[in-house]
């Protein structure tokens, strides 16, 4: 009888439950498929019951707890195969054949604003551009070029791409519309639920040289860079100099070791035609550090140790099981090939670069490039405001008001809100001089050999002690971290990361 009556569109418990509908004029999914599928991604705490409805397909999801419903809701939209399932809550005033399944919310990531030119109600302007339903959240960061914004977005109009705003003095930019779980849709004329239409591909200026789509996977918002294609890691050696890696306290050491330093290069490359030539444009947007030792062991067993390491390195952890082999293999041929310069000594370091390239789309590339020029003027506007304001001890806020509005002019900036000179206003007010560990209380000592394994690792970078390093004994608690971490640590507090004891500082 229960089935009979879910089967008929009754809805037992409408409170715990969404009814879906497939938003394609593609072949949807199957109900198994669909139903493997969701709840794989969906992770729920509790029980779920899916069945389907007789009626335009719809499928009825019966959820055990309201968290995970609401949690279904937010992180929409889904999508099964790489088509989007519209969700809605179930009614309870009018049939399921009369409901609206042609509208959806995303979560859109707005990129490519210049560093402190827009705000909030700016934020609110560019949302009604993005979607003409009602705003439904909104995060947001004076401090950065891009926020996040969940709205209503009609599927029966092309996706916005984005549009260009005044660059108030400077070049026009172009802000960009990201969508979250986007799925399939057609890359000419921008609209969702199906691969491809006859319609002639719109393009856009990107720069003064050449022209990109309108529509592309650069539409497609996803943490981890879904879809940009990595191409084969490169790796480089560098000789290690016994200031930097503890040689001079090699006699210190137990029993032999090596001790590997990773450093990880991540590049971001696109390729773009003009003028019948193809043209490479690429960008070191971060680097990693990694170190890890261990025992001089045969060459099998370090071939499993390195192996094992490098999979603990999380920006190569999208790296192919091919790229991962090569690595490891070149790293062990490569000491094994020193071994005259090594053999019989007890520490033996090796420094190894990777350079990993991330191919993305023109349109990403030319918003990383933006965005380090903003990085860059963002930088100097605040070392010539700290500069020019000095100690704003016993200044009135209008002469440091005037003083902040002289080094923003300074850099060529115009139009500048009151919102960003009340921010500056702020970080100036609250600056204090750099705090320093007193000397006389904290004992700082050079890691040795015996160390590196009675020390353990340090409780601020989760990295072990390696042999050389200066590491400090906290006062008076005598808690021992990196000094560099320590040191760091204290500018946000000055009590100890562990105990939360106040550390005697000057």
């Amino acid at each position: 009888m229960e089935t009979k009556a879910y089967m008929s569109g009754l809805v037992k418990h409408p409170r715990l439950s969404l009814v879906g509908k497939f938003f394609t004029s593609l072949v949807p999914p199957s109900f198994d498929r669909t139903e493997s599928t969701l709840r794989q991604q969906w992770k729920l705490s509790g029980g779920l019951k899916v069945f389907p409805l007789e009626k335009d397909n719809i499928i009825l999801f019966e959820f055990e707890h309201k968290s995970d419903k609401k949690n279904v809701i937010m992180d929409g939209p889904w999508n099964v195969d790489g088509i989007i399932i519209v969700l809605k809550q179930c009614p309870q005033n009018i049939s399921m054949s009369d409901i609206d399944f042609s509208a959806t919310s995303f979560w859109v990531k707005v990129i490519g604003l210049p560093y402190f030119q827009y705000t909030q109600a700016d934020a609110v302007k560019i949302v009604n551009k993005l979607s003409d339903k009602p705003l439904i959240s909104l995060e947001y960061d004076l401090s950065t070029r891009c926020f996040l914004v969940r709205a209503k977005i009609n599927l029966r109009k092309p996706l916005s791409p984005g549009f260009y705003i005044n660059g108030r003095g400077r070049k026009r930019p172009f802000v960009q519309f990201k969508y979250k779980n986007l799925g399939i849709f057609c890359e000419q004329c921008g609209m969702v639920g199906h691969r491809k239409c006859g319609e002639v591909t719109r393009v856009r200026p990107l720069t003064r040289e050449f022209q990109t789509h309108v529509y592309g996977p650069w539409l497609r918002y996803d943490n981890d860079q879904a879809g940009n294609k990595s191409l084969p890691v490169k790796l480089y050696y560098v000789k290690p100099s016994s200031d930097w890696f503890g040689l001079e306290y090699e006699e210190t050491v137990t029993f032999a070791q090596f001790y590997v330093r990773v450093v990880v290069d991540v590049i971001y490359a696109s390729e773009h035609e003009w003028g019948g030539k193809k043209l490479t444009r690429s960008l070191l947007k971060s680097q990693y550090d990694f170190s890890f030792r261990f025992p001089c062991f045969p060459t099998s067993v370090i071939k499993d140790v390195i192996a094992f390491e490098i999979d603990g390195i999380s920006s190569l952890e999208k790296l192919t099981e091919e790229d991962k082999e090569i690595l490891v293999n070149n790293l062990v041929d490569h000491i094994m090939k020193q071994r005259k310069s090594w053999s019989g000594n007890k520490w033996v370091p090796f420094i190894v670069g990777v350079e990993k390239t991330v191919m993305i789309p023109p349109v990403d590339m030319e918003a990383m490039l933006e965005e380090d020029k903003d990085i860059e003027l963002f930088e100097t506007m605040k070392s010539k405001i700290y500069k020019l304001v000095g100690s704003p001890v016993g200044k009135s806020d209008d002469l440091v008001m005037k003083t902040i509005g002289d080094a923003i002019a300074e850099v060529g900036l115009i139009q500048f809100e009151d919102e960003y000179f009340e921010w500056w206003m702020r970080g100036v007010r609250d600056s204090v001089p750099e705090r320093r560990l007193d000397d006389r209380n904290h004992k700082g000592v050079k890691v040795l050999g015996p160390d590196m394994d009675l020390f353990g690792t340090c409780c601020i970078c989760q990295e072990d002690f390696i042999l050389g390093e200066d590491a400090t004994f906290t006062s008076p608690c005598s808690h021992l971290f990196h000094t560099y971490c320590i040191n760091e640590w204290i500018q946000e507090t000055p009590k100890c990361p562990l105990c939360c004891i106040q550390l005697q500082i000057v």
